[in-house]
């Protein structure tokens, strides 16, 4: 799916939270989290600003949405989700039936693709960002290039469409046409997995940019003109608050994905099947503490267990989620023993969980609210991992990559007990 054009609002959001240095005003500069809510009071609604992020593509006077994401930044927990939509994603049109995604904006303009996301996914969306992806030359080249090292040659040419791209390996400075050649280019062996990366690397280089001196002296009169480049009915002073509300947050409170699904040929026509359960599960839960955030290390017991066990009443389940061949099996067998029934034991969906999680379901009752809290004391799972998860039907382990640690834990309440 081609998602380079979003880079185009990511990067204003970056230039725009340079404006620190040219601003005063407590409220815009340094607002908090009441000022936030008070100018976007959408906020209220739902936890999440969900904004629809959108590339034009004007073809001969066709315009085609291109590239398509929502973009959903929770105020309280301070963490922003890009959840990118395929545009062959299979959704019902109003008037239309169903179709691919992109057939939305062709048939009816913002608002329709806007009502088609809002129904598909189930969220309301408070606001909305359009890019024609011709406007990304002119913003990279307001900032004089971005100086890229380009870890290989990346050659492609399109005859027909009229396409040349040669860029020789190594760290050199890239003007607007060849960096959006650079965050564009799909065609060797990763496809869009090398893509990615390139455009993660660019918003890197974008971000070290924007903190030299040189740059931060002529940021007001860069983002007077990039404000050009898109069209939103975001306020000039929603968005400068809003940036500096959330430029200092670790990087790992940044969270991107392609919706979830899988490919699928239906009456002969290629599309995405998504996955509305999974896609709403990445929008609103907090994502994972990584190495060098300020995350809570798992705690040593301060209780006994067995008043932690009287919490913890019917069933759990255990989830693999670090890849550990028998771990799952090992927490069970620790567990059972200290006469905790464990339901199911199996794998999670996916093996990248670095911490252990405690999950429990989106409506839980009071015994399934109180088992996941009270494993998550036996455990030592700080309270930010204990949380709804959608995919769950008891109180959950989910066993990360510090296992050891977990079960080492474990081990010692055996001999209490």
């Amino acid at each position: 799916m081609k998602r380079g054009r979003l880079l185009i609002f990511i990067t204003l959001c970056i230039i725009s939270a340079g404006l620190g240095v040219a601003f005063r005003m407590q409220n815009i500069v340094a607002p908090g989290s009441r000022q936030i809510e008070k100018s976007f009071e959408h906020d209220k609604l739902t936890g999440n600003i969900n904004i629809l992020a959108v590339g034009i593509d004007d073809v001969q006077g066709s315009h085609r949405s291109d590239t398509i994401a929502v973009v959903a930044i929770n105020i309280e927990d301070r963490f922003v989700k890009v959840l990118s939509l395929p545009r062959d994603l299979r959704v019902q049109i109003e008037g239309h039936g169903w179709q691919k995604l992109n057939h939305a904006y062709a048939y009816g303009g913002i608002d329709l693709l806007g009502s088609t996301i809002n129904n598909f996914l189930g969220i309301p969306l408070h606001y909305h960002v359009i890019v024609n992806y011709q406007s990304f030359p002119k913003l990279v080249d307001l900032l004089g290039g971005v100086t890229i090292d380009v870890p290989k040659r990346l050659r492609y040419t399109d005859r027909a469409g009229g396409l040349h791209i040669d860029i020789p390996a190594g760290r050199q400075l890239l003007d607007g046409k060849t960096a959006l050649e650079f965050v564009r280019f799909r065609h060797d062996a990763l496809g869009d997995i090398g893509r990615i990366q390139r455009q993660q690397l660019f918003l890197r280089e974008i971000l070290n940019k924007i903190r030299q001196p040189e740059t931060i002296s002529t940021l007001p009169e860069i983002v007077e003109q990039a404000t050009r480049f898109f069209q939103t009915e975001i306020q000039a002073t929603q968005a400068i608050q809003l940036v500096n509300y959330l430029k200092d947050l670790e990087g790992s409170r940044f969270s991107f994905e392609t919706m979830p699904g899988k490919a699928a040929m239906i009456d002969g026509i290629s599309y995405w099947l998504g996955d509305t359960a999974l896609a709403s599960q990445f929008l609103t839960t907090p994502p994972e503490p990584v190495s060098g955030d300020k995350a809570e290390s798992p705690k040593e017991p301060l209780v006994t267990a067995d008043s932690m066990l009287a919490g913890i009443k019917g069933q759990i389940a255990i989830l693999n989620g670090c890849g550990v061949k028998g771990i799952s099996q090992a927490f069970s067998e620790h567990l059972q023993r200290l006469g905790i029934d464990v339901a199911f034991v199996g794998n999670a969906k996916h093996f990248d969980y670095r911490y252990t999680n405690i999950g429990y379901p989106e409506n839980p009752d009071t015994q399934s609210l109180s088992n996941a809290k009270a494993l998550g004391e036996l455990c030592g799972i700080p309270g930010n991992l204990v949380r709804v998860n959608r995919g769950a039907t008891h109180a959950t382990i989910i066993v990360g990559k510090d296992y050891d640690i977990i079960l080492n834990r474990l081990k010692k309440y055996k001999r209490d007990l």
